[in-house]
């Protein structure tokens, strides 16, 4: 697991079981936000990505 954070908010990234497989981001109270992303880097660019949006 690999957590991406800033100073409002968490997000979690873990291997996807489920679905469509691959990488998922989480909220940091494990709700999913979405899942299937093929790396571990493309999958921490959009957990980057919504937390400098303020999207969480």
């Amino acid at each position: 697991m690999t957590v991406v954070a800033d100073d409002a908010a968490a997000l979690l990234i873990c291997r996807t079981v489920r679905g469509r497989g691959g990488w998922g981001v989480h909220t940091a109270t494990g709700d999913l936000i979405t899942s299937g992303w093929p790396t571990l880097t493309r999958a921490r660019a959009y957990a980057d990505r919504l937390l400098s949006r303020g999207a969480v």
